[in-house]
């Protein structure tokens, strides 16, 4: 048997406590953690080691997860993706579509696979396709394949969303098709998706 998938978790909510991206992580990581060896490389306490860069590439997989922030990513997270680009050349590294680069930013070995978890206080998903493609546009200059991401509408519930289950069903089952292309390696699509709730009782909660 082969060695393990490794799978780097970053964390990019700014919420200490109550947390959609950290719920949404850690449904994801239940879904693979059997499978693969999981890093938490940032949490919502800030990194978790002294050197993103170098937990990067201890990883075959990175996973960000964060709200969204002005139809945006947060600066704080955005700092991160900048330690994790290589900013050191000061050159473009923005590569033909399709083609594998030999190396990613700061030195990262290619191919790393990245996959998206964008939430977003509004119900539609939609909204969350600004900073989808923002983080796109990260990975082809970093040199990393952008691989698949996930939209969810309803991020305001918080602490009281069930993944996989009542209003949190289909947020489950657009986890459950990332993690499996997340384990076999493989390029996903992009799922937008939100609370299954009607928008009247969200607005309740």
């Amino acid at each position: 048997m082969g060695a393990r998938i490794r799978i780097g978790l970053i964390n990019g909510s700014p919420k200490p406590k109550k947390s959609t991206s950290k719920k949404i992580l850690d449904a994801l990581e239940a879904r693979l953690s059997r499978q693969a060896e999981i890093l938490h490389i940032m949490t919502t306490e800030g990194l978790v080691g002294a050197d993103p860069v170098k937990e990067v590439r201890n990883c075959d997989v990175l996973v960000l997860a964060f709200p969204l922030y002005v139809d945006a990513i947060p600066s704080h997270l955005i700092s991160v993706m900048e330690d994790l680009s290589d900013r050191e050349e000061g050159g473009d590294r923005r590569r033909p579509e399709g083609e594998v680069p030999e190396t990613a930013g700061s030195g990262i070995p290619a191919a790393k696979r990245v996959y998206i978890i964008v939430n977003c206080g509004f119900m539609d998903a939609d909204y969350t396709g600004i900073a989808i493609d923002m983080t796109r546009v990260w990975c082809a200059q970093a040199g990393f394949l952008f691989s698949g991401a996930i939209g969810f509408g309803g991020g305001g519930m918080g602490p009281s969303l069930q993944i996989g289950r009542g209003p949190g069903r289909s947020v489950g089952r657009a986890l459950d098709r990332m993690a499996e292309d997340i384990l076999a390696g493989k390029e996903g699509e992009t799922i937008f998706t939100r609370a299954d709730l009607p928008l009247f009782l969200y607005n309740r909660i």
